[in-house]
C-alpha cells in the first residue's frame, strides 16, 4: 500500500503531521513525473491510502479534501483500488454512512479504518464501529495493534486485554464478519510485532 504522510515544512513551525489532504497530497498522487499513482497505476498489487489517519476536521472537510486526493489518483488513469482512512487516527467511519461516502469515477473504493484498543475492546464494540458502513460499502482494516502487556500509553485509560490475545481476537472478528484486513506494525515496540528493530 502506498500512502501520503504529509508533513509541516514551513520555517519556523515545529514538524508535524497534517491534518487533512492538501495541495501538496495532490502533486504526490497525480505529479506529471513522480507521481505515486503515475508510477503504479493500474499495478494489481498495489492499492493506494490517499492520506493517512486524517483528523481534527469535520465530515465536509473530510470529503472535500479527501475527494481531491481521489480525485488525484483518478486523472492519472490509475484504476487501482483506493482506500481512504476514516476520521479520528482513521477509527471513526461513521461521517461515510451519514453521507460523506467518496464519488469514485473508477468505481475501485474501499474505506479504511485502523482499529486499536482504545477505540474498542469486544466484537460489540468493533461491530459498532464498523457495521454503519460495511452494509453498503467495502471495508478493510488497514493497521491494528497494541502495546505490549505492562505498557501504558498513558492517554487512553482504557484497560486492554494482554497484546496475544487482543491480536487473535480482533482477526477472529475480522475473519468472521469477512472483512479484510493487514497485520501493521512499523516498530518493534507494539504487537502484532512485525519487525524486530528499527534498523
Amino acid at each position: 500500500m502506498i500512502t501520503d504522510y504529509e508533513y509541516s515544512n514551513n520555517l519556523g513551525e515545529p514538524l508535524r503531521l497534517k491534518d487533512r489532504p492538501t495541495s501538496t497530497t495532490t502533486s504526490f498522487w497525480s505529479d506529471a513525473n513522480r507521481g505515486a499513482a503515475r508510477l503504479f497505476a493500474n499495478n494489481p498489487a498495489v492499492m493506494f491510502d490517499p492520506f493517512n489517519e486524517p483528523q481534527w476536521i469535520g465530515w465536509d472537510a473530510w470529503q472535500s479534501s479527501m475527494q481531491g486526493a481521489l480525485n488525484a489518483t483518478r486523472v492519472t488513469g490509475a484504476k487501482n483500488v483506493v482506500s481512504p482512512n476514516g476520521m479520528g487516527y482513521a477509527h471513526d467511519l461513521f461521517g461515510i454512512a451519514r453521507g460523506n461516502a467518496l464519488s469514485d469515477p473508477a468505481g475501485n473504493l474501499m474505506y479504511q479504518l485502523h482499529l486499536y484498543p482504545a477505540e474498542w475492546q469486544s466484537p460489540a464494540g468493533g461491530d459498532a464501529v464498523v457495521r454503519p458502513v460495511a452494509g453498503r460499502y467495502p471495508v478493510y482494516i488497514g493497521e491494528f495493534g497494541v502495546l505490549p502487556d505492562g505498557v501504558d500509553d498513558g492517554y487512553t485509560g482504557v484497560a486492554r486485554p494482554t497484546s496475544a490475545a487482543w491480536t487473535q481476537n480482533t482477526i477472529a472478528w475480522a475473519d468472521q464478519r469477512g472483512y479484510s484486513w493487514t497485520a501493521w506494525s512499523f516498530t518493534p515496540d507494539a504487537t502484532p510485532c512485525l519487525l524486530a528493530d528499527v534498523d
